[in-house]
């Protein structure tokens, strides 16, 4: 008798290997190659490290530090790569395990480095406004956005994750 339990319910075929675990730790990887959720979870786990706690406060006081230190174009396009790898970090961390910072943040960031990668490019003075500490004003607004919203969450639900993959919270690794 075969002890896998999937194959007891009468699902032949989805077994396996010996020691390989199931559940939200390990999905299996989608059929024919890696997917975009594969893509996200490979870039999430990379770029964590760089970006949560001390070593994310670190990294951007270096990024925005380097950036005012060049200024002009191409300082804020220094700045932009920053804030685009925290955003998109964020819409990947999203996707993962629904931290409610990352619903304000990935899309905020990801915003805020567009704009900067577009003021950086664009002849003239169209966008001369937004230069190093117009993104580094915005980077904060969008983290203190994203934080309060956490905060009001956790104080009515108890919970700083949306509904749907509590169980994957980073803070909860």
């Amino acid at each position: 008798m075969n002890a896998d339990p999937e194959l007891r319910a009468g699902r032949p075929g989805t077994s396996l290997p010996q020691g390989a675990a199931r559940g939200p730790a390990s999905p299996q990887p989608p059929p024919g190659g890696r997917g975009a959720d594969d893509v996200a979870e490979r870039y999430r786990r990379a770029v964590e490290p760089a970006v949560r706690g001390i070593a994310g406060v670190v990294a951007s006081v270096v990024f925005f530090a380097a950036a005012g230190a060049v200024g002009g174009r191409a300082g804020v396009a220094i700045a932009s790569v920053w804030v685009a790898v925290a955003g998109t970090y964020c819409l990947a961390n999203f996707r993962h395990c629904r931290e409610t910072h990352c619903a304000v943040t990935g899309p905020g960031w990801a915003l805020a480095a567009l704009l900067g990668f577009a003021a950086a490019a664009t002849p003239g003075a169209a966008l001369s406004w937004y230069r190093v500490t117009a993104e580094a004003v915005v980077f904060v607004v969008v983290l203190a956005a994203g934080y309060g919203l956490e905060h009001l969450v956790a104080a009515r639900t108890g919970r700083r994750a949306l509904p749907g993959r509590e169980d994957l919270h980073a803070q909860d690794r």
